[in-house]
């Protein structure tokens, strides 16, 4: 399983109440792609917020890279998001500890 981070903060014209309702709206055609598992979005301090989208495969991670630009409720979230301190990495889970 791979998990892309995705850490960055809103731009300064994009309200947080427009921001959620644009990323839950991108939903329905991300949860298509092949590979998606989930998505989880977090609210950190200083106006950091931080999506973790888990995909099968490090394939699947990559070619989420050239099906999302072509999705218009996808784009719109990205457009609202300040691109220059945005920050994306790509994790292998490697252990996976429970209760």
């Amino acid at each position: 399983m791979i998990i892309k981070v995705v850490e960055y903060s809103l731009a300064r014209s994009s309200p947080e109440r427009v921001f959620l309702a644009a990323s839950k709206a991108l939903m329905p055609k991300l949860a298509k792609l092949k590979g998606f598992i989930k998505r989880e979005l977090h609210k950190g301090e200083k106006g950091r917020w931080r999506d973790i989208v888990y995909w099968r495969s490090q394939k699947d991670a990559d070619q989420s890279e050239l099906d999302i630009p072509k999705i218009p409720a996808c784009m719109k979230c990205i457009g609202m998001m300040r691109h220059k301190d945005m920050m994306v990495t790509c994790f292998e889970v490697i252990q996976v500890f429970k209760k």
